[in-house]
C-alpha cells in the first residue's frame, strides 16, 4: 500500500490563473477609482467657486462696487480678493502702488493660491509671467477692455 503524497505547493497553471483573475479585477476597479478621483476635483472646485463667490460679495458689500478685473496695479481682480479668503498677510506685503511686476510684487504675483486652483486643469503652457498676478484655473470678466493693454483713457 501506497500512501498518496499531499501537495504543498501551486502548480504554474493554478497561480497564473489566480494572476489571471487579479488582473481581470483591478484592471474593472480602475475606472471605477478614476471616476472617484474625478467627483472627488469636481466637488472641490464647486467649493473653490463657492468661496470665490463668497469673497466676491463680500468685496460689494464693503466697497458697493466689484474688484477691479484688470489694471496695471492691481493686476487682477483675484489679488483684491485675498482679504476675503483669508489671504491677507499676503494681501498685506502687496505694495497696490506698484504694478504686478515691480520687484516687491512679482514674487507675491507669481504665488500659486490654492482656492484659485481646480485640481482637474493642467496649467496652460507656458511661462506663468506670460498671465495676470495670481496664476487661476477661473477667469474675470473685464468687459470690452482688451487685458494685455491699459484701459482707454476716457478723458475723466
Amino acid at each position: 500500500m501506497r500512501s498518496r503524497r499531499e501537495r504543498s505547493a501551486f502548480t504554474l497553471i493554478e497561480l497564473l490563473v489566480v494572476v489571471a483573475i487579479t488582473a481581470t479585477l483591478l484592471a474593472l476597479l480602475l475606472p471605477a477609482v478614476q471616476k472617484v478621483r474625478e467627483a472627488a476635483n469636481r466637488t472641490w472646485c464647486l467649493s473653490n467657486l463657492r468661496q470665490i463667490g463668497l469673497a466676491l460679495h463680500h468685496y460689494h458689500e464693503n466697497y458697493g462696487r466689484l474688484p477691479t478685473a484688470n489694471t496695471f496695479v492691481f493686476g487682477s481682480a483675484f489679488t483684491q480678493l485675498l482679504p476675503y479668503i483669508e489671504q491677507d498677510s499676503v494681501f498685506k506685503r502687496y505694495d497696490l502702488n506698484l504694478p504686478p511686476r515691480a520687484p516687491p510684487n512679482n514674487g507675491l504675483a507669481l504665488m500659486s493660491i490654492k482656492l484659485f486652483l481646480c485640481p482637474s486643469m493642467m496649467p496652460p503652457p507656458g511661462p506663468p509671467e506670460a498671465y495676470s498676478s495670481h496664476f487661476a484655473s477661473y477667469a474675470v470678466c473685464i468687459g470690452s477692455n482688451n487685458a494685455w493693454q491699459p484701459p482707454p483713457d476716457n478723458g475723466a
